[in-house]
């Protein structure tokens, strides 16, 4: 049995278990899942090995707010490795009866987890929007030898495997332009006002766009800025004071990590 890209969030449980009081689980792999906050209403971790065998735990992201990340009651032949664990509580790693304070402790002392990650996942919205930023950690530290199906798609239905290595976690990092629009920048003079709108398709890693405008194309003011709705979106703005002459006008767009991409210009010119 193979458990990937999936994402799972606020379960009263164990985000993912292997066996249980009289079952084993054997020759199965988890891989590529997000988990965060799981387990609150019980003490069960975010991923809990009951009893398992010949089994692997690989390209996971394991993310508990007070602690409890990995609990391993009974296991042989187990490959724990290339997983990123995080908690904004105190690191509890319990493996065969022993409670480890930090995935190095843990890692050392039972030969688990040689290539993993304790690192702030980096999500755009920690608790409502699991896509991972530029920034972040899980960004192709997936393991190298993982080998993914024919057309495999994340938890979000975008292409698994983008560059030369896989991303841990339920969502893969997209190769690609942080916005791509419907329909582009366009600024139009109506009424003694300028009225400038684009539409976006897709906005990935976007944090906000601004309007700025230039008299000479050289020196450029911000005049409208707004915050990134985080999907498709018809933005819509306006210049009540629009300057006499020919005015230059363009969008920037701003990502999360500070690069910024420019629109073509529009030019108005005012009597």
């Amino acid at each position: 049995i193979t458990i990937r890209n999936n994402l799972i969030s606020g379960h009263g449980n164990a985000a993912i278990a292997l066996g249980g009081q009289g079952s084993t689980v054997s020759n199965s792999m988890v891989r590529n899942n997000s988990t965060y906050n799981n387990g609150i209403d019980s003490t069960n971790a975010e991923l809990s090995i009951i009893s398992a065998t010949s089994s692997s735990v690989i390209n996971n992201i394991f993310y508990n707010g007070v602690g409890r990340i990995l609990s391993v009651t009974s296991g042989s032949d187990l490959t724990l490795n290339y997983n990123l664990y995080y908690t904004s509580g105190t690191p509890n790693f319990n493996f065969d009866g022993t409670s480890y304070p930090s995935l190095e402790d843990y890692g050392v002392a039972t030969m688990q987890d040689t290539n993993s990650i304790y690192d702030d996942p980096d999500y755009q919205t920690v608790g409502t929007n699991f896509h991972i930023k530029m920034t972040s950690p899980a960004i192709e530290a997936g393991d190298p030898n993982t080998t993914v199906g024919v057309d495999e798609v994340d938890a979000y239905g975008d292409l698994r495997l983008v560059g030369d290595f896989i991303d841990i976690g339920a969502n893969e990092f997209p190769n690609v332009l942080p916005v791509t629009y419907l329909s582009p920048f366009k600024a139009i003079l109506e009424d003694e006002e300028v009225q400038m709108d684009w539409h976006t398709a897709e906005e990935i890693n976007s944090d906000h766009f601004e309007v700025q405008r230039s008299t000479d194309l050289e020196n450029w003011t911000t005049i409208v800025s707004m915050p990134s709705v985080g999907e498709s979106h018809l933005y819509e703005a306006t210049d009540r004071e629009p300057l006499d002459g020919t005015t230059y006008y363009r969008l920037m767009q701003v990502d999360l990590d500070g690069t910024t991409d420019l629109s073509h210009i529009e030019f108005i010119s005012v009597n």
